[in-house]
C-alpha cells in the first residue's frame, strides 16, 4: 500500500499516487513533508524516515537537509520507480515489522 500511495498511478479507489503526473507542473518542487504525510496516511505505517532525497545521479545531502528538492522552471518532477527505466526515478523502501 505504501508503494501505491507513493506511485505515479491512479489507485484502485480512484485517488492518484503522490507522484502521479497530474500532481506536478513545471517548476513544482518536491517537499519531504508531502512524502511523510502520504506515508503516514497509509494504514499500518507507524513511522517513516527518509534517509536519501536527491536528484538521480547526484550524491548531495543538502536536499534532505532542506527537505525540498527544487525543480527547474522547465522541469516536471518524475518518479516512475520502474526497473526498466531507472532514469525515470527510483524509490527504495526498507520496511521493518512493528510490535
Amino acid at each position: 500500500r505504501l508503494l501505491d500511495a507513493l506511485s505515479n498511478r491512479v489507485l484502485l479507489d480512484g485517488r492518484r499516487g503522490l507522484f502521479h503526473p497530474d500532481n506536478f507542473s513545471f517548476g513544482d518542487s518536491v517537499y519531504l513533508s508531502e512524502i511523510y504525510a502520504t506515508a503516514h496516511a497509509v494504514p499500518g505505517v507507524a513511522s517513516a524516515q527518509v534517509v536519501t532525497f536527491q536528484r538521480q545521479g547526484t550524491n548531495d545531502p543538502t536536499f534532505l537537509a532542506a527537505a525540498q528538492l527544487p525543480i527547474g522552471r522547465l522541469e516536471i518532477a518524475r518518479l516512475e520507480n520502474s526497473l526498466n527505466f531507472p532514469e525515470h526515478g527510483v524509490l527504495r523502501l526498507a520496511l521493518s515489522g512493528g510490535k
